[in-house]
């Protein structure tokens, strides 16, 4: 009930056109520096991860990663932790690998951007938190389905092992 019309709209007052216009530079100013801050954190990632040194394939090795993690959308990299020992390698590389057949770092990128555009709602932050933990357990069962109900310890141990320290 603040306009008068609304195609095109005209506001009552003067003052509530100048709320809403100012409102609307700051939503714009927030979601571009955010999206900006997500840019920025990809471009230093990609900086730090240039002297990984390649095992096979598309699997890299870095001292500069904390965890497992696939890098990229089109060309992917499984990066992981030069602690990781050779008896978990199987275990971490079939999680990584259903992360890629899954596309999961386009749909992350998605999710940060949509959560960037509604940065003012603290539920879209909740929600991307929920999202990216429920795209871990997802990757998890799909593993493990891959795995067989065999290798669940051997499987869970690896993923502890690569979380360890983390909290």
């Amino acid at each position: 009930q603040a306009a008068a019309s609304y195609f095109p709209v005209v506001y009552k007052t003067d003052l509530l056109k100048t709320i809403f216009e100012v409102a609307g530079v700051i939503w714009a100013i927030m979601a571009a520096a955010a999206i900006l801050a997500a840019i920025f954190l990809y471009a230093v990632t990609k900086r730090e991860l240039r002297d990984a040194r390649h095992l096979r394939d598309n699997i890299w090795q870095s001292n500069k990663v904390a965890s497992p993690a696939v890098y990229g959308i089109i060309k992917t990299k499984i990066v992981i932790p030069d602690w990781v020992s050779e008896q978990d390698l199987p275990y971490i590389l079939a999680h990584e690998q259903v992360h890629i057949r899954r596309r999961d770092n386009l749909w992350r990128v998605v999710a940060v951007i949509t959560a960037c555009v509604h940065w003012f709602n603290p539920l879209s932050w909740i929600f991307l938190k929920w999202f990216f933990t429920d795209m871990e357990l997802a990757c998890d069962s799909k593993a493990l389905q891959k795995l067989g109900a065999d290798n669940a310890k051997a499987y869970a141990s690896a993923l502890l092992a690569c979380t360890a320290g983390k909290s």
